[in-house]
């Protein structure tokens, strides 16, 4: 019986994930994702984790990160979050179509209460959802 010679392994090259803007789902260029880097790394956050993305090319601190430097500062954060209704949109200026969450971020022991609106208004959705190919 006559062996073959075993081929050389190929090395592979680590494949990395494909970072996207969270507003326009485009590829972000390598100069996008040095700045979201510098700002990961001098914020002690980690992309990898999604504690930061580039929103419309800017640096967007996600629910995950606040958590994450909630955790950092040794006190227990406890969050709580909620999409406001159509009245409660309208009262504060905001569109029906409009994304409108109210989140609220409590530290221990202090109980100390700290409250913020995200929003995502109907013209971004539309934007996204074309982009998707969902509209």
């Amino acid at each position: 019986m006559s062996q073959q010679p075993l081929a050389p392994k190929q090395e592979s090259k680590p494949q990395f994930p494909v970072l996207i803007d969270g507003a326009t789902r485009q590829a972000l260029t390598q100069n996008q994702v040095a700045v979201l880097m510098d700002f990961a790394d001098s914020n002690q956050l980690l992309p990898r984790l999604n504690h930061v993305i580039l929103y419309q090319g800017k640096p967007y601190v996600t629910v995950d990160g606040w958590l994450f430097w909630g955790k950092l500062s040794g006190r227990v954060w406890t969050t709580t979050a909620r999409l406001l209704n159509t009245q409660e949109k309208r009262a504060i200026g905001y569109s029906d179509g409009d994304w409108v969450a109210e989140a609220e971020v409590i530290t221990l022991p202090d109980k100390g209460r700290h409250t913020a609106l995200g929003t995502v208004s109907e013209d971004e959705i539309a934007a996204a959802r074309k982009h998707s190919g969902e509209g």
